[in-house]
């Protein structure tokens, strides 16, 4: 299977390189195969600003003062072709009053507009990659007016999307803020300098249907579009964590647990006096490690080594979590922002071809069919908690002596549930 998604993509590569040569300038950024992203944040890991540590290890980030959702109903027009679209739909003194409305998260096609396609190894389009046929390429205009806190002023505000299909452009207040290319991957902007003092914003995104990377995605699943996960705004202060890796394993007993944690710092200000503080919490929010390093830069990485004795170890069976809580404090002792993600501890090895997790054979495993369901649903659209009856309706046994992969569509379950 791996040789064969690499062949293909090493024929996808040799491909654009050749036909990269004669895209000229008025070639749409959703048939270059050079463009994928414009104006777009690094990608980072899932985490969430809080004012205070009691609520970064809570994790509630919808509750967070710096949090503002932009789910729920959008102005929209549906155009059949590029050619059909409201070009200058995202100027300012352009008016959407009479455009109708429909709700994000979701796939339009769920909404009487265009036509769901189910499948395989045939594109749903006539095959000439990188080009997209202009007379069947549907375009999704979208209009979101809102407004920020007053005590965001000052702080840096971000938009995020968890996942847009397939090709989306982005403009707030009049001016273009970037373009992204990744049907089911988070995408953040910074949109600080767009916006207004007072009053409403306009947020309009402008969804491609099929790009260039549709020649990626052919396997069996359901041809959905549009904005069909979550839409919000955040906000940090110019001096931020602007991202972290936790590394977290055993040592060479099997005992106690190793952690190293890196942390990049981002944006702007003087990081004089300024520490960041490393907590690491058990199940029943008991400290188990702590630490305290200076920032000594912005864009800089501030790096933590520990060692945890009689860790509670993860595994399939007793999927054991801890909770990292990390808080940036400036030099009055204030807190900057603090946040939060969840570890755990294993070690995962192949010994004698045999596999290991935490030096022990795992248990017999499940494997897990699930079909996707057809419309009127898709599973961007199903509530957890049907799509947790749907997986285990699907649960099968699966024989030691023959492993299988495990692919993951558009939501997984944490084992502990």
């Amino acid at each position: 299977m791996n040789k064969l998604i690499s062949a293909a993509f090493g024929m996808f590569t040799v491909l654009a390189t050749c036909v990269s040569s004669n895209l000229s300038a008025a070639t749409p950024d959703w048939e270059n195969p050079e463009v994928f992203a414009e104006g777009r944040e690094p990608v980072r890991a899932t985490a969430f600003p809080y004012p205070s540590k009691a609520e970064a290890l809570r994790g509630d980030y919808q509750s967070s003062h710096w949090f503002k959702s932009l789910n729920g109903e959008w102005r929209f027009n549906y155009a059949a072709t590029p050619g059909e679209r409201p070009e200058y739909f995202f100027r300012e003194d352009y008016n959407t009053s009479k455009w109708k409305k429909i709700p994000v998260p979701s796939n339009w096609e769920m909404h009487g507009y265009g036509t769901p396609i189910y499948t395989n190894v045939v594109y749903p389009f006539p095959a000439n990659p990188p080009y997209i046929p202009h007379d069947d390429n549907p375009v999704g205009s979208y209009v979101k007016f809102f407004s920020v806190p007053d005590d965001w002023k000052g702080r840096e505000v971000f938009l995020h999307f968890d996942g847009s299909t397939a090709g989306m452009y982005v403009w707030v207040n009049g001016h273009k803020v970037g373009y992204v290319q990744s049907a089911k991957n988070p995408a953040e902007f910074n949109i600080t300098k767009y916006l207004k003092d007072k009053g409403q914003n306009k947020l309009a995104c402008e969804v491609y249907r099929w790009t260039d990377g549709s020649y990626m995605e052919d396997q069996d699943f359901w041809r959905l579009s549009g904005i069909d996960r979550d839409v919000y705004l955040y906000s940090t202060a110019p001096l931020r964590i602007a991202d972290f890796f936790a590394k977290a394993g055993l040592d060479k007993g099997y005992r106690d647990g190793t952690l190293d944690v890196a942390v990049k710092i981002g944006g702007v200000g003087s990081t004089s006096g300024t520490k960041l503080e490393l907590g690491l919490y058990n199940a029943d929010d008991k400290a188990v490690m702590t630490s305290v390093k200076p920032v000594t830069g912005g864009n800089t990485t501030v790096d933590f080594k520990g060692t945890v004795s009689g860790v509670a170890k993860w595994s399939d069976d007793a999927p054991n979590l801890y909770t990292l809580l990390l808080t940036l404090v400036g030099k009055d002792g204030k807190i900057i922002e603090s946040t939060s993600a969840k570890v755990g501890f294993r070690s995962v090895e192949i010994r004698n071809s045999q596999l290991l997790v935490n030096a022990v054979p795992p248990s017999p495993l499940l494997h897990i069919s699930f079909q996707i369901p057809d419309p009127p649903y898709s599973p961007s659209s199903l509530p957890i908690s049907e799509l947790s009856l749907l997986l285990c309706s699907s649960l099968s046994p699966l024989p030691t002596r023959s492993l299988s992969p495990l692919i993951t569509r558009d939501y997984f379950l944490p084992l502990s549930e």
